[in-house]
Order: C-alpha cells, then sequence, then structure tokens
C-alpha cells in the first residue's frame, strides 16, 4: 500500500579563484610593464568579486510556491547571490513579461516555478537567445525548441500513478473526484493523465480547481447539493484537500466518510491524516525541490553540465509513516535539516 522512496539531499559550494597581478621588478622597465598590467589584474579581480544578480519567476501565490520563493531567496543570500522574485500570477502572458524584465536587468540566471507550459517554452526560447541560463523548479516547458538548461521536479506522473495504483489495491470499486489544478499546466496534466490510465475504477467528475482552498470548497459543495456518489476526492495539493474537507464536514460528513487523498506533504496536510480526514498523500517538498534547484543553477554558473531532469524525490505518507514527512519550514531546513544531505548523491544527480 505504501511505497517510500529516499529523499536526497546535498549542499554544494563554489570557490571564487582572484587573480593576482605579478610583483613589479625595481626596474623601470619592468615598473611600466606592471602598470601596464594592472588594469587587467583589477578587472579579474572586480570579476571575480561581482555580485550573481539571479531572477525568480514565480508561478502564482500559492503556499507550495511561496516556500520555494524563499528557500531560493535565503539560499542564494548565503551565496552572495542578488535575487529578484517576480509573480506570473498564474497569468501565461505576464510569464513572458517577466522573463523579459529579468532579461533587460541584466541577471545572470534565471530560475522559474512555470505557469503555463507553452509560455515556460517561450521564456526560454528569450532567456536562450540572451545568453542566459534557465532552471526551472516544480515543472518546465512543453516539448520542442528552446530546451532549458535543466528541470527540478517531482515525478508527477509518479503521483497519479501511485495514488491509482493504491486505491486498485485498496479501494478497487470506488468512485473518484478529481479536484484538479490549473489548466495548461503541465504538474496537473501529468497527474490527471496517469491517475487516468491507471485508474481501474470510476471517476465520477473532474474539475480544475487551480490550487486553491475556496475553489475546491465551492467544487464539493456543489457535488454534495446535486447528491453526487463519491467515495474518494483527489485534490491535487493540500490546500484543496482542507477545502474538501470543509465542504464534507459542513454536510455531515464524519473522517474516513469519503476518503481524500493529495500531494505535497504539507503541515496542514499531515494534520488532516493524523485526523483521519485524509488517507494518502504524496510528499515533494518544496524546500528540497527548490535546494536543489539552487544547487543545479549554482553548478550551471560555475561551467558545469547539468543533466536536463533532476527529480525530486517522493515519499508517500499515511498515517503508518507520518514521521517521514520533510519539513516545509525555510528557516528549519536552511538552519538544520539540509545538512541531512549527501552530498555526493545529490550531485550524482545533477551533473551530467
Amino acid at each position: 500500500m505504501k511505497k517510500t522512496l529516499s529523499v536526497l539531499l546535498a549542499f554544494a559550494m563554489l570557490f571564487a579563484i582572484v587573480a593576482c597581478a605579478p610583483a613589479a621588478q625595481e626596474t623601470a622597465a619592468t615598473a611600466a610593464e606592471a602598470a601596464t598590467e594592472a588594469p587587467a589584474a583589477a578587472e579579474a579581480t572586480a570579476a571575480a568579486e561581482k555580485t550573481i544578480k539571479i531572477g525568480f519567476v514565480n508561478a502564482g501565490p500559492d503556499d507550495y510556491y511561496n516556500v520555494s520563493a524563499e528557500i531560493i531567496s535565503k539560499a542564494g543570500a548565503q551565496r552572495g547571490w542578488e535575487v529578484t522574485v517576480l509573480n506570473s500570477e498564474y497569468t501565461p502572458e505576464k510569464e513572458i513579461s517577466n522573463v523579459e524584465d529579468l532579461i533587460a536587468m541584466g541577471v545572470d540566471g534565471i530560475m522559474i516555478i512555470a505557469a503555463n507550459m507553452e509560455s515556460a517554452q517561450t521564456a526560454t526560447q528569450k532567456a536562450n537567445e540572451a545568453g542566459i541560463p534557465i532552471v526551472f523548479v516544480a515543472g518546465g516547458p512543453a516539448k520542442g525548441e528552446g530546451v532549458p538548461t535543466t528541470v527540478v521536479a517531482g515525478n508527477w506522473a509518479f503521483s497519479g500513478q501511485w495514488h491509482a495504483n493504491n486505491l486498485n489495491e485498496v479501494f478497487p470499486d470506488a468512485k473518484v473526484i478529481l479536484a484538479e489544478a490549473v489548466a495548461g499546466q503541465d504538474i496537473g496534466t501529468l497527474i490527471t493523465d496517469n491517475f487516468e490510465s491507471n485508474f481501474k475504477g470510476e471517476v465520477v467528475g473532474k474539475q480544475y480547481c487551480n490550487w486553491s482552498r475556496s475553489e475546491t470548497l465551492a467544487y464539493v459543495q456543489d457535488l454534495i447539493a446535486k447528491n453526487q456518489e463519491m467515495d474518494v476526492i483527489f485534490a491535487y495539493n493540500e490546500e484543496q484537500a482542507a477545502g474538501a474537507k470543509q465542504a464534507l464536514e459542513e454536510n455531515g460528513f464524519k473522517p474516513g466518510d469519503v476518503w481524500i487523498i493529495s500531494n505535497n506533504g504539507k503541515p496542514l496536510g499531515l494534520e488532516m491524516i493524523q485526523d483521519g480526514w485524509m488517507q494518502y498523500t504524496v510528499e515533494f517538498a518544496p524546500t528540497t525541490e527548490a535546494y536543489v534547484g539552487v544547487l543545479a543553477m549554482e553548478a550551471v554558473l560555475a561551467g558545469k553540465e547539468v543533466k536536463p531532469f533532476i527529480e525530486n524525490p517522493a515519499v508517500c505518507i499515511s498515517a503508518d509513516n507520518i514521521g517521514d514527512a520533510i519539513t516545509w519550514d525555510p528557516e528549519q531546513f536552511l538552519t538544520s535539516d539540509y545538512q541531512k544531505m549527501d552530498m555526493d548523491a545529490i550531485m550524482a544527480s545533477i551533473l551530467a
């Protein structure tokens, strides 16, 4: 019923190399030569001390994404980076505009949580044309020209497969409602496609709820009002799961009357598991995902070749192994939990 994949964590540091001008000799000729070489040495030193500017384009106002932004900002600051965070508000046009703004600012690298697969591809092409490396976190563009430097993401196809196969085993005749994510975003598409292609029961309803608690609440309330028969609500994140729980609770349902399953391992979701409202979640912690994204960008800036896809490992959580969940708290993660990282293993997953 449960499958736990070990979480690989790591910490990497780069060392700046500072050029030094040769010592001047006491002869006039050597002094003149040293005077000529001094500007070049000064330029090399300035280049070595140059502040690295990183732009981070966030998909929208979601707690998961906010944790990612905080990790990237704080971990970047630890490395002396100047990080600019922009938000796309789930709008493809704004995502492209944000990337154009960062290019105009002359950033050294761009990190993105994609709001839309097609706009992410356009953004990638623009960054490539400007010669700026780009690293995607959580999801990337549609396949085609303009391949990103790398994508660091959870295996969302695995989420759909795992939940489907688990229900096939423990609740094979379940009538399932899908509270989906955002239309056109690859994360939700991968979950839906892989759930529906593997689940042997019946999907009796589905609707885009845009990662939103309030939209999921309204959707489930409407289903209850219509007397829709349902055994399981698959909410694609735990904010949506909380909306489903609220709708059920307000209509007299008790924990376990209708199963709720979800993704991400947010503390809110862990509480729902402990209270019996949620049965399972597949955790892709934003703390580890964003941090590995920082390590990937660091490697790219150092001139190293990185893999096109780096997986943020999943941890399948139920009441039986709730202690395996990874912290979502950026301060706790960057202060202590990052030290659990296996540097050799994570760098092996990053470097080509």
